[in-house]
């Protein structure tokens, strides 16, 4: 479950339509998907990482903006997201390394 609070727009400037969008996100998940992300079963454990069991809980938050700009048979994307995942429920995973991550793409497509 992912509840978000979401801004769009829409707009056309000249012959571009403009479409930015901003984004925050709590994030949270049952146990059995952060323990298929965070788990470390007992044929897994090593001297340096101990078994561990995925909980249900908070699994952080993320801020997101992202804008698409389609003109004629093109579009073009970008988007960046910050997530943080201080204080989460598999913080104390031994899979778990850091809490801020910042992801960045862009995209460019031919409509048909």
């Amino acid at each position: 479950m992912n509840p978000s609070l979401i801004w769009r727009r829409g707009y056309q400037l000249g012959e571009y339509q403009i479409k930015p969008q901003i984004v925050l996100t709590a994030r949270h998940a049952n146990s059995g998907y952060h323990d298929y992300i965070y788990g470390v079963g007992e044929s897994d454990v090593t001297a340096e990482r101990v078994a561990y069991e995925g909980k249900t809980g908070y699994g952080g938050w993320s801020f997101g903006y992202s804008t698409i700009a389609r003109w004629q048979d093109k579009l073009l994307g970008f988007f960046v997201n910050y997530v943080n995942t201080e204080q989460s429920v598999f913080d104390d995973s031994p899979l778990y390394k850091q809490s801020e991550n910042l992801f960045i793409g862009v995209a460019l497509a031919h409509i048909f």
